[in-house]
C-alpha cells in the first residue's frame, strides 16, 4: 500500500489539470466562496435531514402501529417497487446535470423531454406487470398498488431535473426546502386517511401528493421549460454518461426490490413488514450518511484535482460516520426490545433480533460512501457498479440460501455478507489515490460493533458494553480527537457567521 503522503506524485485522471477550480490558490476567494457553499448547503441538508428524521419517524409509528405487520408488509412491497423506479427512471440524466462542465442552455429542457417520455414507457409497463407481481409475491394486493404507482414515479422524475439543476450551483438550501415540503404534502394526507381507515391504500394517496407538491415547488426554484420534442444530438452524450452512471446506481437500488422479490416470497408479507421496519429504522437512524452521500459527488467534483486532500477529506469522513452513526445505531439497538414494543406495539418485536445486523451493516457501508463518491467524481462509474454488483449477489443469495432455513435471522446475516464488497471500494480508491487513514474509524467502528453484537443478549448487557467500549476507546487520542474535532466545528459555526 502507497503512503498517502506521497500522492502528489502519483498519476490523477487525465482531465484533473484542466479543472479551473484546482488553478485556484488554496486561499483563494474562488476556494473560499465553494467552501461556504458547501458549509452552508451542508447545514441546510442536515437541518433538512433532521426534520425528515423527525416526521418519517412519527408517519412510521402511525402507519406501522396501525395497520400491523401483514397490511404493512403489503405496503412495502409497492414502496420497494416505487423506489426502485424513480432512482432509475431518471437514467442517470441527473447526475449528468449535475456534472457536465459545459453544459448546453436547452440541455434541462431536453433531458425533461426525454424523461417524459420514460415516465409514459414505465406507466405502461408497471400497469402490465402488475398481475405478475401479484403471483409472484402471492399477494393480489400488492398488484392493486402498483397500478397507482405510475402517478407519483412521473412527477418524481419530472422535479428530478429541476433539483438537479439546484445542486449543480449548490443551492441546497432550496433542495431542502423542496424536500420538506413535498414531505409535509406526504404525511398531511397519508396519516388521516390511515386514521380514517383507508389502511395501505393512505399512504398511496400520501405520495402523489408528495410527486406533486414536489414537482410544482422544483418548477418554483427552477423553472424548466416543459416540452415534448428532444434532439438525439445532444442526449446522446447525456445518456452515454446517465446510462453508464445509472448501471451502477440501477445495481445497488435493487436493494429496494430485495422485500419483493425475496423476503415475500420465502417468508410472507408478515416478515417483510418486520424486515422492512428494521431497515428503515436502520436509515432513520443514520442521518449524516443521507448527507454526506447525497453531497458527496458535487464536493469530490470540485476537489479531484487534489490527491491529499480527497485522502484527508475521506479519512475524516469516515471518522465523523463511525462516531455518529455507530454511537446512535449502538445505543439503540440496546434499548430496542424496549423501544419497540413501547412504541410500536408487541407484534413488531421480532424487529429485534435483526436490527443489530442491519445497523452493522449500514455503518460500515456508510465509511465508504465517499470513496463512491470520488470514484463517481472521475467517471469512474464502472468500478463503483463493480463493487454494487458484489453486494448485490451477496445479499441476495444470502438471502435465498439462508432465508428457508434460519428464517429472519437468515436476512441478518445476509446483511452482514455484505459487508465483504466494500473490499472492492477501497482498492479502486487505493489505485486511484492512494490508501486513506483507515485507524481511527476501524477504532470507532469496533467500539459501536462490542455493544451492538452484546445487545443480542439482553439491553443491560448491551448498555454495560456500550459504556465500556466507548469509554475505553476515547483513550485513544486519534479517537478523542474526532468528537472534540466535531465540538470545534459546531462552535465556530455558532458563534461566527459564515461571510456570503
Amino acid at each position: 500500500m502507497s503512503d498517502p503522503k506521497d500522492q502528489s506524485s502519483k498519476e490523477l485522471p487525465a482531465d484533473s489539470s484542466k479543472s479551473s477550480e484546482q488553478a485556484q490558490p488554496t486561499g483563494s476567494p474562488f476556494r473560499t466562496s465553494v467552501k461556504q457553499k458547501i458549509i452552508k448547503g451542508g447545514l441546510y441538508l442536515a437541518l433538512r435531514q433532521l426534520i425528515s428524521v423527525g416526521m418519517s419517524i412519527v408517519s412510521i409509528l402511525v402507519i406501522a402501529r396501525t395497520l400491523g405487520p401483514s397490511d404493512y408488509g403489503i405496503l412495502v412491497n409497492a414502496l420497494g417497487i416505487f423506489y426502485f423506479a424513480t432512482w432509475n427512471g431518471r437514467l442517470g440524466l441527473n447526475s449528468y446535470l449535475i456534472k457536465q462542465r459545459d453544459l448546453e442552455e436547452t440541455a434541462p429542457a431536453q433531458v425533461l423531454a426525454f424523461l417524459n417520455l420514460i415516465n409514459v414507457l414505465l406507466a405502461v409497463g408497471l400497469i402490465a406487470l402488475a398481475p405478475a407481481i401479484g403471483l409472484w409475491t402471492g399477494e393480489p394486493a400488492i398488484a392493486e398498488l402498483v397500478r397507482w404507482l405510475p402517478l407519483p414515479i412521473a412527477a418524481d422524475i419530472a422535479a428530478s431535473v429541476s433539483i438537479a439543476m439546484l445542486e449543480r450551483e449548490l443551492a441546497f438550501s432550496e433542495v431542502g426546502l423542496i424536500e420538506i415540503g413535498a414531505q409535509l404534502a406526504n404525511y398531511s394526507i397519508a396519516l388521516p386517511l390511515v386514521f380514517m381507515g383507508w389502511g395501505y391504500w393512505g399512504p398511496i394517496a400520501g405520495l402523489g401528493s408528495r410527486g406533486i407538491v414536489m414537482l410544482l415547488l422544483a418548477q418554483y426554484y427552477y423553472r424548466v421549460r416543459w416540452q415534448w420534442q428532444w434532439q438525439w444530438s445532444l442526449m446522446r452524450p447525456a445518456l452515454s454518461y446517465g446510462l453508464t452512471f445509472s448501471l451502477s446506481f440501477w445495481v445497488i437500488t435493487m436493494r429496494a426490490l430485495t422485500i419483493p422479490v425475496l423476503v415475500t416470497p420465502i417468508l410472507g408479507v408478515e416478515a417483510a413488514g418486520i424486515v422492512s421496519i428494521a431497515i428503515r429504522l436502520s436509515e432513520q437512524l443514520s442521518i449524516l450518511r443521507m448527507v454526506i452521500r447525497r453531497m458527496s459527488v458535487s464536493v469530490m467534483s470540485r476537489l479531484r484535482g487534489n490527491a491529499e486532500v480527497i485522502l484527508n477529506t475521506i479519512s475524516r469522513g469516515m471518522a465523523y460516520q463511525a462516531l455518529l452513526i455507530g454511537s446512535v445505531c449502538s445505543a439503540f439497538a440496546c434499548l430496542d426490545s424496549w423501544i419497540i414494543p413501547l412504541l410500536f406495539g408487541e407484534a413488531w418485536l421480532r424487529s429485534t433480533q435483526i436490527f443489530p445486523f442491519i445497523a452493522l451493516s449500514a455503518m460500515v457501508r456508510a465509511m465508504f460512501d465517499l470513496h463512491a463518491g470520488a470514484l463517481y467524481a472521475v467517471d469512474r462509474n464502472n468500478q463503483v457498479t463493480q463493487s454494487y454488483v458484489v453486494y448485490i449477489l451477496l445479499l441476495w443469495a444470502g438471502c435465498a440460501l439462508l432465508m428457508p432455513t434460519f428464517g429472519l435471522w437468515g436476512y441478518g446475516i445476509a446483511e452482514l455478507l455484505t459487508i465483504m464488497s466494500n473490499i472492492w471500494l477501497h482498492r479502486f480508491l487505493r489505485e486511484l489515490y492512494g490508501t486513506p487513514q483507515y485507524g481511527t474509524a476501524v477504532w470507532l467502528t469496533l467500539a459501536a460493533m462490542v455493544p451492538i453484537l452484546a445487545s443480542l443478549i439482553s439491553p443491560v448487557v448491551g448498555g454495560i458494553a456500550f459504556v465500556a467500549a466507548y469509554g475505553l476507546v476515547l483513550l485513544v487520542p486519534t479517537v478523542r480527537a474526532v468528537p472534540l474535532g466535531l465540538f470545534k466545528i459546531v462552535i465556530a459555526k455558532t458563534s461566527k457567521p459564515i461571510e456570503s
